[in-house]
């Protein structure tokens, strides 16, 4: 029995290995100054959540990518964390531009007290592009999960404005740029004991930004 166990393993393992390989990848944007392994677990959390809930099919791990690397048009999707001062060359400024307008969408998350510095470079980025308030009702907040109803903190906890804006081209949204405050320490204080609501809401609002994107893609 054991020697069919293991024979069985050598069989299943690299079969696993390669449907890994093969299957769409959700890509993380690196840059000088941010760290990977967090926001990897991070998202290695979100693909888990998306797959188990929306049925779908993305490679267990998240890959990174250089901002000038021509490999970032392999991934329709490249989250961009702003937890870091941003500064890019004008190579990477260029090709985030082109991989934007080819059909590619960035997804961008800045803390609170980084947005004003950040959000500024990014305008630099795409300074010709236009930008638009993403109003709650948008579709890639009310996908299979639906604003407000499925997500009672952010409702109370944003009761005027979700902060986020986007930039289109074309009159199709590439970049998603959002300042949910995610840091636990910052909700210890609020009124709702909410340590355990608010990482599944944020699962929820990342499954149909995905959902949203993979239904409207071009690239």
């Amino acid at each position: 029995m054991k020697i069919l166990l293991i024979i069985a393993l050598f069989m299943l393992i690299p079969r696993w290995i390669w449907g890994q390989k093969t299957k769409q990848k959700i890509a993380l944007l690196k840059y000088k100054g941010i760290g990977q392994e967090n926001v990897k677990k991070n998202w290695m959390d979100r693909i888990s959540f998306s797959n188990k809930n929306l049925n779908t099919d993305f490679a267990r791990c998240p890959v990174g990518v250089e901002p000038a690397d021509q490999a970032i048009f392999q991934y329709p999707f490249v989250y961009m964390d702003g937890a870091q001062v941003l500064t890019l060359t004008e190579a990477e400024k260029q090709n985030l531009r082109e991989y934007t307008a080819a059909g590619g969408f960035l997804q961008i998350h800045v803390p609170e007290v980084r947005k004003a510095d950040f959000f500024s470079e990014i305008n630099q980025i795409f300074s010709e592009a236009k930008k638009v308030k993403i109003e709650r009702e948008h579709p890639i907040f009310n996908q299979k999960y639906k604003f407000p109803e499925d997500f009672p903190y952010l409702q109370q906890f944003y009761k005027k404005d979700l902060p986020v804006w986007g930039i289109t081209t074309e009159d199709r949204l590439c970049v998603c740029c959002e300042s949910f405050e995610r840091e636990t320490e910052q909700l210890k204080n609020t009124e709702m004991s909410s340590l355990q609501i608010v990482p599944e809401e944020i699962l929820k609002i990342e499954a149909n930004i995905l959902s949203y994107v993979f239904q409207n893609q071009c690239l």
